[in-house]
């Protein structure tokens, strides 16, 4: 994307993963970036070039990574930097602990942006088997899934392409009962 958010930061298309809500210790973004820097030690030319963590405002975040120069921290942005982030990832990470519903990894996958995901939540519901999940306690799973993620290049094109299928799926789902929510207050409401 010439000119916009993304190059104006220094990013460029498909270099990076992605976390969201990195300083929210219930979406467990240190545990994963920490298995991403024991990776990056030792299988760099295999990861992409970096990661990017939003919402990670802390200035010591990654002080004690070995690899603290593959990470990038961009706080909060603007909904169309987000939006060009989610589009033009490798991946999105979502190793989070707790989730209502998980809207994160459907805005992913609406770019057809494959997600990898805690498989303990609720995600699974949301996402079903268009997302790589993984333990979100376990580094050592985590690294295996990740690295396995980047060597399947197969695994990479089935996630994008069921994860642009699901976001159709789940956004025809949505409007269906938001339509049926309206008829029955709008219905309610003509009786009186």
């Amino acid at each position: 994307m010439k000119g916009g958010p993304l190059e104006t930061m220094g990013l460029d298309e498909g270099e990076y993963f992605l976390f969201v809500s990195a300083g929210r210790w219930i979406k467990n973004a240190y545990r994963a970036l920490s298995a991403l820097d024991e990776l990056y030690q030792d299988h760099s030319s295999q990861l992409p070039e970096r990661v990017v963590a939003l919402g990670a405002e802390d200035e010591a975040y990654f002080k004690d990574f070995q690899c603290a120069h593959r990470f990038e921290q961009l706080g909060y942005v603007e909904r169309s930097t987000l939006e060009a982030l989610y589009r033009d990832a490798s991946a999105l990470i979502y190793p989070t602990l707790n989730e209502g519903f998980g809207y994160p990894p459907l805005e992913a996958m609406k770019y057809g942006t494959p997600v990898l995901c805690s498989g303990t939540t609720s995600l699974y519901e949301v996402c079903g088997d268009a997302a790589f999940y993984f333990d979100p306690y376990s580094i050592r799973e985590m690294k295996g899934r990740f690295f396995r993620y980047c060597e399947d290049a197969a695994l990479r094109r089935r996630l994008s392409e069921r994860g642009a299928a699901r976001y159709e799926q789940m956004k025809d789902r949505q409007d269906e009962m938001l339509a049926e929510l309206c008829d029955l207050i709008l219905g309610a409401r003509n009786v009186e």
